[in-house]
């Protein structure tokens, strides 16, 4: 009677086992060979349960880690689930978007607003396609690159990376301003010395005092466009990491 109780014991803990046994796997406790018993049930689960919550510890530390190294970052960070959820977000990105709230677990759409942008980060998780532009968000420049990744803690999902280039845009312009007001002022004083020029050396222009007044306008001429080329100059050196003269 002991016996045949024993096997309908063991018989009615096994499938118990069979899952006390998955769960092992998961904490890398090899419980396989463990006697299960009525006895022993309540201590392995005891030590299972402490061993899962020591797993949960460290993958929420190891989170918090990444959290910290990533808020560190002069770029926005966004990590996108394949649905669309957001797993996490930086503390750039949230300043770039003007946000305070965490979003985690919140679909992408509460935190991007924009229409055009909805849908190009649609289009990625659709396609697992890479995309890399420029977009304006309030009122300023962001590179933006969405990157899919396939790794299991993402799902299948997207990275986002937000850089904030409004400075170097902005100084873009500035330069293209530069270059554009220098070359019509660079006009400008050339045409003067060559129509004092012309003026000297066709005879039109022959007295000695005239002659000097010219020169003299000349000289003026030529130090103004030698500045508007020294200034470009400058700008071309900076550029390339040269000392300014």
């Amino acid at each position: 009677v002991v016996s045949l109780s024993l096997y309908f014991t063991k018989k009615g803990l096994a499938p118990i086992n069979k899952n006390l046994a998955k769960l092992g796997y998961l904490v890398k406790k090899d419980i396989n060979d463990e006697e299960f018993s009525i006895d022993t049930l309540p201590s392995i689960i005891d030590e299972l349960s402490q061993l899962i919550d020591n797993q949960i510890e460290k993958i929420k530390s190891q989170k918090d880690d990444m959290v910290s190294v990533l808020n560190l970052l002069n770029q926005g960070v966004i990590a996108l689930h394949s649905e669309g959820d957001i797993f996490f977000i930086n503390d750039e990105a949230r300043k770039i978007f003007s946000v305070s709230e965490n979003f985690s677990d919140s679909n992408y759409l509460y935190l991007i607003r924009d229409i055009e942008l909805q849908k190009t980060i649609e289009n990625s998780l659709k396609t697992h396609s890479t995309q890399f532009f420029n977009f304006e968000i309030n009122k300023r420049t962001i590179n933006i690159c969405i990157t899919p990744i396939n790794e299991n803690w993402l799902n299948g999902g997207l990275i986002i990376s937000l850089n904030d280039i409004t400075k170097e845009e902005n100084l873009k312009q500035v330069k293209k301003d530069f270059f554009d007001n220098a070359s019509h002022e660079l006009k400008s004083p050339i045409t003067s010395i060559i129509g004092y020029s012309q003026l000297v050396s066709s005879g039109i222009v022959s007295d000695n005092k005239e002659i000097i007044e010219y020169n003299k306008k000349i000289y003026k001429e030529a130090s103004r466009m030698n500045s508007i080329l020294y200034d470009m100059l400058n700008i071309a050196e900076l550029e390339q990491g040269y000392p300014v003269k």
